[in-house]
């Protein structure tokens, strides 16, 4: 049996390097080449419907107020688990201080004054940052060491604007489908919020 494959194998190959008319004639060209027209087809259109959709998701994801969704009715005890903010100067996020009243200081910050724009000015440059976690937790799964990253609010040198990057622990592995700044918020602020996030 396996011999016979083998044969038959051997003889289409033999005929298709000779150019045998009975096997591959201009009819079977053609077919062959509306089929794989047909298939391109197909293949774009599926990923014009998948450009799409990205399109949409992105745009609903950059409509969001990601201040709002994080902080409103904010609680420093997420079902049952501790919730706080870091303080990071500089940015720099090894010697970051943890905010020891984060409910208060988040409800103090003013936020739901904050004005939602498009985008930083240009030259904008990062200055000191606020990270929200939450602390490690013991699961079925294991040991959870790591701190979960809920939001980072950052605020910019010499300007009253401040960012808030939601979930970022989450975001990660979906550069691929999501644009970049989907999970994060501009906003103009007062001087009274700038004071209270400049430490």
């Amino acid at each position: 049996m396996k011999y016979l494959r083998l044969m038959a194998v051997g003889v289409l190959t033999v005929s298709m390097l000779s150019g045998c008319g009975l096997l591959y004639s201009n009819t079977v060209r053609t077919s062959v080449a509306e089929k794989t027209v047909e298939e391109d087809d197909e293949y774009n259109s599926f990923d014009s419907i998948i450009d799409e959709v990205k399109s949409e998701l992105n745009d609903e994801l950059k409509s969001i107020d990601w201040a709002y969704e994080l902080f409103n009715d904010f609680s420093a005890e997420n079902n049952g688990k501790p919730t706080y903010l870091v303080y990071c100067k500089d940015g720099n996020t090894d010697n970051g201080e943890i905010i020891e009243d984060t409910e208060n200081f988040i409800n103090g910050m003013g936020w739901e004054n904050w004005e939602k724009t498009d985008s930083l000015p240009e030259g904008a440059e990062a200055e000191d940052m606020y990270i929200l976690e939450q602390a490690p937790t013991n699961t079925v799964l294991g040991n959870n060491d790591e701190a979960f990253r809920i939001a980072c609010i950052t605020t910019y040198k010499d300007m009253n604007y401040v960012t808030v990057t939601a979930l970022d622990s989450f975001t990660d592995g979906l550069d691929d489908f999501l644009s970049e700044d989907c999970f994060t918020s501009v906003y103009k602020v007062s001087d009274d919020a700038i004071d209270c996030l400049r430490r």
